[in-house]
């Protein structure tokens, strides 16, 4: 039923008893994609009719049924196909008893990729899918394609595949619950990062990562995998990829092919398994990491829970070792890569640079950037591409001169430090690339400073972008769009600038690596609004950061007393004096009033909680929105708004 053309799947459809589990956001449009295609669906949801009204209502005129309460699954039993939500487990025992009985198991998700007509973008990772998969839509459509975006990010696409046509291009996000059911591979696939997520609802770090790595695992040798070379899960799984692998990195110079003799280096100090970042500490024990999500029903985007339909938990942990049962999580075969790139994106003596090797041709390419990476006219003038040591051939080398720093207004975080500009044609360096014949063509792209979506975390998803649209993409669209992409909603989000404190949205941020992320992109310290519902992260990475970039913290929810200890604990460990205020609120209003009392001209005030909303909201985007509305109601004196 699945592998086989749109129309017949239309027509297999007509009159098959359906059951969809989850009656959210994104479930909502299929419910009634598969009603008006003739379908008998019945509709599957924890939470009761009166939780639902604005959605069932929906429903009305059409043939679908509702199994609703706490004992919704209880009426899952004689179905020809099931669609499950993703964070749904596909072995709980009222699946696996419909799979005996003949009924289909599947997901919109799964649907959609066998049946999409067009070119296939997956992004996938534990931070930065969203936006990484934000910036590759839009470099794809200033370059001219029809673009669809959906996936986790909220949108389902199977509702709208009559719209889709083949020279289309469609780019997804994809959780790691998504992926545990795909049966057929994306064209170009992109892992942002790893690290220990969703533990309370996979078995181990091991079954999370190996989620992950299917959104490369049905590839074709003309497909392309996009990895994160400072991430060392990512790194490892080179040697899986079936397709062209292709690396970004914000610490290492990829554009030099001589490094990749022999396999990919490891980066210095980096043992196998570990992650570079906080303290050091990479894979986790699912015991110390915790119960943790990046998206299991963000307002539900792709994978809500049923009866929790419009919850989020973006949440990610580092620290200690890595058990993985056996499954290989960490340790052998992730701290090295034995494939070369066909390639690269990283970022040298301040400019955006991609190598391909000279053997690398995308499938119906548009686009030969090689042909035109030494001709002046399409040259980035602030950007030049130094030459190796030693290369066989070197073009145009720029004129020796002295650097300038270019540093954003916003995040010194990515300040950078560039070659002036040329008075001749940047250059283009060929170096050698074993197997013998191969080599790489590197080309300027940009100064990382003219990115403008602040971080160097946003930097780092930059460079993924770039890497997977490359062949596709125009140069001047990709330079555009960094240029001009000012985030997604939520995410360091500029929300107002009041008596000359400026005000960030960072709801989105739901665990401590996201805050530090956040806390990373501002050149100075800030008032801190954090905290939320705790989900048993581990906090202590998070203290350090308190004391070097906040100011003022301002704390309300579960997570305060742990958020507070983590700062503590580290003045302590470290017989530092606590030179951070700490002010506890009852609520989000209470919060954003004590930092408009305390900011001054020239502050910035940024809510990014380090905890997921369930405490007092549906989900971060009912917290973003509702922060910003009691931002947006402060007033420029006097007291404010209760």
């Amino acid at each position: 039923m699945l592998d086989c053309s749109l129309q017949a799947f239309k027509e297999s459809i007509k009159s098959k008893k359906v059951a969809v589990l989850g009656i959210g956001i994104s479930n909502t449009p299929l419910i009634l994609y598969l009603a008006r295609l003739g379908a008998d669906v019945t509709a599957f949801d924890r939470a009761d009719a009166g939780a639902l009204s604005g959605r069932v209502g929906q429903f009305e005129g059409l043939n679908v049924k509702l199994c609703l309460g706490e004992r919704y699954l209880d009426g899952l039993y004689g179905f020809d196909v099931i669609f499950k939500t993703p964070v749904v487990r596909p072995d709980i025992r009222e699946l696996v008893a419909e799979r005996e009985r003949g009924a289909v198991v599947t997901s919109e998700m799964e649907v959609f990729l066998r049946l999409c007509p067009s070119k296939v973008f997956g992004v996938t990772g534990s931070d930065g899918k969203t936006t990484t998969a934000s910036l590759i839509y839009e470099m794809l459509k200033a370059s001219g394609y029809t673009c669809h975006l959906g996936g986790n990010i909220g949108t389902p696409l199977l509702p709208k595949i009559d719209e889709i046509r083949p020279e289309d291009m469609t780019v997804v996000e994809l959780s790691s619950f998504q992926l545990q059911t795909i049966g057929k591979g994306v064209g170009v696939a992109v892992v942002t990062n790893v690290t220990p997520n969703h533990l309370d609802v996979h078995k181990s770090y091991g079954e999370y990562i190996a989620a992950k790595k299917n959104i490369f695992a049905l590839q074709g040798e003309n497909d392309v995998c996009v990895l994160n070379y400072d991430n060392g899960i990512t790194r490892g799984m080179a040697a899986e990829a079936g397709g062209k692998l292709g690396f970004f990195s914000l610490r290492r110079d990829l554009s030099d092919a001589r490094a990749f003799r022999g396999g990919a280096p490891d980066l210095d100090g980096l043992r196998t398994g570990e992650e570079p970042g906080e303290s050091g500490k990479g894979c986790e024990r699912p015991s110390e990491v915790g119960k943790s999500g990046e998206e299991p029903s963000e307002s539900g985007k792709g994978c809500e829970r049923p009866g929790e339909s419009g919850n989020d938990s973006k949440g990610s942990g580092e620290g200690g070792e890595c058990d993985g049962g056996g499954e290989q999580p960490c340790g052998v075969g992730t701290a090295r890569a034995s494939r070369f790139p066909a390639i690269t994106a990283c970022v040298k003596d301040g400019c955006v640079i991609v190598s391909t090797s000279t053997d690398y041709v995308a499938p119906t390419a548009p686009v030969s950037h090689a042909a035109t990476a030494v001709t002046a006219a399409t040259a980035d003038p602030h950007c030049a591409v130094p030459p190796a040591p030693v290369a066989p051939a070197t073009l145009a080398a720029p004129p020796a001169s002295a650097a300038v720093t270019v540093a954003p207004a916003i995040h010194a975080a990515t300040a950078v430090t560039v070659a002036p500009a040329p008075t001749a044609t940047p250059a283009v360096t060929v170096a050698p690339l074993d197997p013998p014949g191969a080599a790489f063509v590197s080309a300027p792209v940009m100064r990382a400073g003219d990115i403008r979506i602040p971080g160097t975390h946003n930097v780092e998803n930059c460079l993924a972008a770039i890497c997977a649209v490359w062949p596709y993409a125009t140069r001047s669209a990709i330079v555009r769009t960094a240029k001009r992409f000012g985030g997604v909603e939520h995410r360091i989000e500029h929300v107002r600038t009041l008596n000359g404190a400026r005000y960030y949205n960072d709801s989105s941020s739901s665990g401590p690596t996201r805050t530090i992320a956040c806390l990373k992109s501002f050149s100075e310290k800030v008032i801190l609004i954090a905290g939320g519902k705790d989900k048993a992260l581990d906090y202590s990475i998070l203290g350090e950061h308190l004391a070097r970039s906040v100011k003022l913290l301002i704390l309300c929810g579960q997570t305060s007393e742990k958020i507070k200890a983590s700062l503590l604990n580290y003045l302590e460990s470290s017989n530092e004096a606590c030179a951070t205020p700490i002010i506890e609120c009852g609520s989000l209003s209470e919060a954003v009033r004590s930092a408009w009392q305390n900011a001054a001209p020239g502050d910035t005030v940024v809510l990014s909680p380090a905890s997921t909303s369930f405490d007092m909201f549906r989900n971060f985007e009912e917290r973003g929105q509702t922060y910003k509305k009691l931002v947006s109601a402060l007033p420029d004196a006097g007291p404010a708004p209760e």
